[in-house]
């Protein structure tokens, strides 16, 4: 008992030296990795940013022990790229997106599954909205085609040259592709909007729930493909949720919130750590290590230990 109360007090004291802004809530050292070609891509986005490589940033299966080869996706991807690069090249924009879009379809997609990782494109031809959009928004950027990554309830989708032509790429059928929201958790984001005085009391007064968590909840700028891997964290969370294992959701949770510190990941990490921190005991240097992360998020919010 002595020991866990010593850890406890370690852990607890270095949180008067933690400053309350959004980049210090989850630290690398708090990362959970699944193998070391995970820990080395995350690692590469700490120190490069939006300059890391990006399909190495998709590459984690939710629950796969290893990575499928980099080596092996770079090489499908730049082996398309190259050919796309050959037939598109005396095509206006329009008629190189058409072909864009329908070639990387019939080369890469088979099957669509909603539960889903980007490696499962290259191992079995199944993808969702998010990896569908993934592979797009690589393949626009190393042709040198600008693209926007659009968010809207339940589905991604992509816009190619969005400031003229403005080209829906649609992967999937909308209202597929990641999980859905229920009156409880909209209510529930709602009101910690509200709490954490995001929004302010007229807002909350005046608009319905379902008003506020479409405005606050989803990316309406767009989103960078950094920000979209984020997305893929976020839905293994959702996965492991529907099958109760609520330790692996919040590893993917932290995740997600590193690569993407929204309000939206914020929340979803504090509630997780709230969950899963009322069903221990504290006899874990990780229940303690999990206290830390959540204490500074109280402290961020000005909240006190609760």
């Amino acid at each position: 008992m002595k020991t866990i109360v010593i850890i406890f007090s370690v852990y607890l004291l270095s949180l008067l030296t933690v400053p309350a802004s959004n980049d210090s809530l989850i630290k690398f050292s708090d990362l959970p990795t699944k193998n070391n070609a995970e820990k080395q891509t995350l690692k590469n986005y700490q120190e490069k940013g939006n300059k890391a490589d990006i399909i190495d940033l998709f590459l984690t299966h939710y629950s796969n022990a290893e990575n499928y080869s980099s080596a092996k996706a770079h090489e499908l991807i730049m082996n398309c790229v190259s050919d796309l690069t050959n037939e598109t090249n005396d095509q206006d924009e329009a008629k190189k997106v058409k072909t864009i879009y329908k070639q990387v379809h019939k080369r890469f997609f088979k099957v669509y599954k909603l539960t889903n990782s980007f490696s499962d494109v290259f191992e079995k031809g199944e993808y969702n909205c998010v990896s569908g959009s993934a592979l797009y928004a690589i393949i626009f950027h190393l042709m040198g085609i600008p693209y926007q990554i659009v968010e809207a309830p339940q589905h991604v989708f992509l816009f190619a040259y969005p400031n003229t032509h403005k080209i829906a790429i649609e992967t999937t059928l909308p209202q597929k592709g990641y999980f859905t929201f229920n009156e409880g958790y909209v209510e529930k984001f709602v009101n910690y909007l509200y709490e954490s005085k995001l929004i302010t009391k007229e807002e909350y007064e005046s608009e319905s729930k379902n008003q506020l968590f479409e405005k606050y909840y989803f990316e309406t700028k767009g989103l960078s493909i950094q920000e979209l891997a984020a997305i893929q964290y976020s839905n293994y969370m959702a996965y492991y949720l529907e099958n109760n294992e609520n330790e692996k959701a919040l590893d993917e949770i932290k995740k997600a919130y590193y690569i993407h510190p929204s309000e939206r990941n914020k929340y979803l990490l504090q509630s997780s750590l709230g969950y899963c921190l009322s069903n221990h005991n504290y006899k874990e240097a990780n229940d303690i290590r999990n206290l830390t992360i959540l204490c500074r998020i109280n402290n961020s919010n000005s909240k006190e230990i609760s």
